[in-house]
C-alpha cells in the first residue's frame, strides 16, 4: 500500500519506526557501518586538513565577539528580557537527547532489519556525537571559561572576556564551547553529508541551528551560554558531523554495487519485533 506523505516522519522516528530506511544490504556492507568504523581516521580528519581551517575560525570567531563586546551585549539583552528568553528552553533538551536519540533509533533499527543504509546512518550520527563530545569535553577542560552568571556580582564585561586556561578549572559542565550547539550540529551537518541531495534537510538543518545558537545565549535570562560559545561550537562540530556523514554515505552508497540510491527516505512501519511489514514509501 503506497501513499504519500509529508508529515508523518517525525512522528515515526520519535515512535521507533524506521524512516530514513532503504533496502536490505549484504553482510559485508552491514559490517563497513559499524559504530567504530573509521573512527579515529575521522576524528583525526575532522581536526586536519582543510577542516582545520575551520576550527581556527571557530577561536577567531570566539575572538572577534569577545572583543567587539558581542558576547556582553546578547547576554545583557536576555538579562533584561526574560520572557524572550523562555522561548528557547526546548535546546537544552533537544542539545543533549535529539543527536543519540535519533542515531540510536537508526542504528538498532538497521541492525534489526540488516539495513545497511539505516544502520549506517545511525552509526554516523552515533560516531559523531562520540567524537564531538570528546573534542568539546577537552577544550572545555583546558579553557576554563566561565558561564554569564550575575549572580557572582562579578563584572560581566570583564567575565565574558575570561578564560581560565590549565587543566579543570572551570569543569566540564559550563565553558567554550557549548556541547549543546556542538551536538545539535553533528546532527546537522552528519544527515546533510549523508543525504546531501536533500534540500529540505539543509533549510530544516539551517532554522534548527540557527534557534539552537541563539537558544544556548537565551536560556535562563542568558546564563548558560556566552554567544561565543555557540558560534565557535557551530564551525567546529560542523567539520566533525560532515567528515563521518560523508564517510558513511560512501560506505553506504558507493562501496560495490547496491540497489540502494543515495538519498531515497523510504518509511517502512516495521520497529523491532517480529510483527509482518507493511511498507509505506514517501515523496520529499
Amino acid at each position: 500500500m503506497m501513499k504519500q506523505s509529508r508529515l508523518i516522519w517525525p512522528f515515526l522516528l520519535l515512535s521507533g519506526y524506521s524512516v530514513f530506511g532503504g533496502s536490505k544490504n549484504d553482510a559485508d556492507r552491514m559490517k563497513s557501518v559499524g559504530l567504530f568504523a573509521n573512527l579515529g581516521g575521522n576524528a583525526v580528519k575532522s581536526l586536519t586538513g582543510t577542516n582545520a581551517w575551520l576550527q581556527a575560525a571557530g577561536v577567531a570567531a570566539t575572538a572577534l565577539l569577545i572583543y567587539s563586546d558581542a558576547d556582553y551585549r546578547v547576554h545583557t539583552y536576555f538579562r533584561n528580557h526574560r520572557t524572550a528568553s523562555r522561548k528557547f528552553f526546548p535546546v537544552v533538551i533537544t542539545g543533549s537527547l535529539l543527536t543519540p536519540l535519533v542515531g540510536a533509533v537508526c542504528h538498532l533499527n538497521g541492525v534489526a532489519r540488516s539495513d545497511a543504509e539505516l544502520k549506517g546512518l545511525g552509526s554516523a550520527l552515533l560516531q559523531a556525537q562520540i567524537i564531538t563530545s570528546l573534542y568539546v569535553g577537552v577544550l572545555k577542560g583546558i579553557t576554563g571559561r566561565p558561564h554569564p552568571n550575575p549572580d557572582t556580582g562579578a563584572d560581566m564585561k570583564k567575565l565574558s572576556r575570561t578564560f581560565r586556561f590549565g587543566f579543570l578549572r572551570g569543569g566540564l559542565f559550563w565553558g567554550w564551547p557549548s556541547g549543546h550547539t556542538a551536538s545539535t550540529m553533528a546532527l546537522v551537518s552528519t544527515l546533510t553529508a549523508f543525504y546531501p541531495e536533500k534540500t529540505w534537510l539543509k533549510v530544516g538543518g539551517g532554522v534548527l541551528m540557527a534557534y539552537t545558537i541563539v537558544g544556548v545565549s537565551a536560556v535562563g535570562g542568558g546564563h548558560m551560554h556566552w554567544f561565543s560559545d555557540a558560534a565557535a561550537a557551530a564551525v567546529m562540530a560542523y567539520a566533525i558531523g560532515h567528515t563521518v556523514g560523508e564517510y558513511y554515505q560512501r560506505q553506504v552508497f558507493h562501496a560495490g554495487a547496491s540497489s540502494a540510491k543515495p538519498g531515497r527516505i523510504q518509511s517502512t512501519f516495521e520497529p523491532l519485533s517480529t510483527y509482518p511489514i507493511v511498507r509505506i514509501s514517501y515523496s520529499f
